[in-house]
Order: C-alpha cells, then structure tokens, then sequence
C-alpha cells in the first residue's frame, strides 16, 4: 500500500496486515508500537477462528505520519475507512493501550461526521 501525504485533520486509509479467515477482529496497537510489535501470539491465535486485520496507527509500521497534530475522532475514522477498504461492514475491534482510546471511540456512536459503519 502506497504512503499518502494526507493532513492530519483528514481520515486516511491505514496500512494492514491480514491474517486468517472467519468474523472479522481489527487489532489497534498503542504508542511506540506497530500492528506487527504490539500484540506478540494474539493475532496467530485469533487468525485460526478469525479474519485478523492489524492496523499499522499513523507514524508507525507502514502508515506514513501526517503533518499536525492528530486527533481521536480522525484516528477512529482513519480505522473505519481502513476496514471499509478491507471490504468489513460489521467487525469487532480490539484496542491496546493507547489503541484502546480509538477503538472505544471508533466503536461507541458519537455525534460526529463522518459516521461509518463499525
């Protein structure tokens, strides 16, 4: 997947790694990691029952870091565009430290635009 120059204010699609096959299950790593450094055996024990996506957060693994300060609700938008472009409508999503902070706020509906299907 290419790196995109998009501003931080601005959703973007996200790299990704899959693995597996069944429900789908979106990783969101914390700070200081990567979707391949932060979950150590989880993903390869979820991939034997389920479609693994681990999200590379702007800055990190393969996800280029946007210029500005980046913000919750376009970091929780940035992964519904990704599991969108990944072909997910329904989806659990499973946060690690700071990751926790966006997979609570991609997955609790807010008041905010714009809305996508999680």
């Amino acid at each position: 997947m290419p790196d995109v120059a998009v501003p931080a204010e601005r959703p973007a699609v996200l790299h990704y790694t899959e693995h597996g096959q069944g429900s789908p299950v979106v990783l969101v790593h914390g700070a200081g990691g990567s979707g391949a450094t932060s979950w150590g055996s989880l993903p390869e024990h979820l991939a034997s029952h389920h479609r693994v996506l681990l999200i590379d957060n702007p800055g990190s693994g393969g996800s280029a870091l946007p210029e500005g300060p980046l913000q919750l609700d376009t970091l929780a938008d940035s992964i519904a565009l990704t599991a969108a472009q990944a072909g997910l409508e329904r989806y659990a999503v499973v946060g690690y430290s700071m990751g926790s902070a966006i997979a609570v706020r991609h997955a609790v509906p807010l008041p905010r635009s714009p809305r996508w299907p999680c």
